[in-house]
Parts: structure tokens; sequence; C-alpha cells
């Protein structure tokens, strides 16, 4: 089993990567691009819609909402031990493969403009992981992605371990 806000991580680092790796080349192949707001502007505004939609994604709406699918998730009876984490793996080289030759191949023989949709995946993805560890963090658990070939993208949860207890300063407990 992964973290399901690792899970979301690694799939923004990896399109993040394979971005800068393209922009470097078009860089290198076609030169640097005017600095003017006609380039710009794009990024802004895909950026500013992912923010605003990262709201609306938070919420419990039935359709769009991730609130509902977290709250279905299952509790797992025994938690993994440590798990699949980012220190560990901190992106997924296939992925990034993946990104990295679709997104050079149509940049530098189409347009560059395909290098929107790579930001666009990357803010999409790190705003999912973002929506994820907050709702984590209200309900004080952690969400968990199934490894199960039948049910791939069914969520469970796992409590997080207690805080211990507050001590006065003669080791007594508070009251």
């Amino acid at each position: 089993m992964v973290r399901y806000v690792h899970f979301e991580l690694r799939a923004a680092i990896g399109a993040a990567a394979a971005l800068a790796v393209t922009a470097v080349v078009l860089c290198a192949v076609r030169g640097l691009p005017e600095l003017s707001g006609t380039w710009l502007l794009p990024f802004a505004a895909v950026t500013v819609v992912v923010a605003l939609w990262a709201g609306v994604r938070s919420s419990r709406l039935k359709v769009v909402g991730r609130a509902r699918t977290y709250e279905a998730a299952v509790p797992l009876e025994n938690p993994p031990a440590g798990g699949d984490t980012l220190r560990r793996r901190p992106f997924s080289p296939k992925a990034f493969a993946g990104f990295l030759a679709v997104a050079l191949t149509l940049s530098l023989f189409w347009d560059p403009v395909v290098t929107l949709v790579l930001w666009w995946m990357a803010l999409d993805w790190l705003s999912d992981g973002l929506v994820a560890a907050r709702w984590e963090r209200r309900n004080g658990v952690l969400l968990w992605r199934s490894d199960s070939r039948d049910e791939p993208w069914q969520l469970a949860y796992s409590p997080v371990s207690p805080r211990p207890p507050t001590r006065t300063a003669t080791g007594a407990p508070p009251g």
C-alpha cells in the first residue's frame, strides 16, 4: 500500500521534473522565449484556475468534491509499517519517462504550448495531494491507496498514532 498523498505528490514531482527537462531542451534548441506577458499569461491563468478548483475539490459536492470519496474509505485493521514513502522514492521513473517522451516530442515537433499541459497536470496532482493532506489532518487519519488489481482506486485509512497525554512539570496528569 502507498499513502494517497505520497501517490499524488509523486505524480506531481514526475510531471514537474519532465516539465523542467522539456523547458531546458526547448531553450537549448529553440532559444529563450520572449519575456512578454503573452508567454506567461497562460501559465498564470492555469495556476489561478487550478487554485480555485482545489477549493471546489475539497468540498463535499457530489461529483467534483473529494471529501465524500475520502469519507467512504474503509478502515485498515493493520496499517502498513512505513509504506512506500517519498523519501525512499520521490518520483516514479516510468511516469517521468512517459511524461518526458510525450511532452518533449510534441513540444519540439509541434508547438511549445504543450508544456502548458504538463504544468496543469503537475499543479492538479499537487493540489490533489494538498486537499488530501488537509482532509487527513482534520480527521486525524492517514489515507492509503490499495494495491489490489480488482479495485486499484479503493482508499483505506488508518488512525494517526495518538498524542501522548499532556503532563505537568511534576509528571502528574493535568486536572
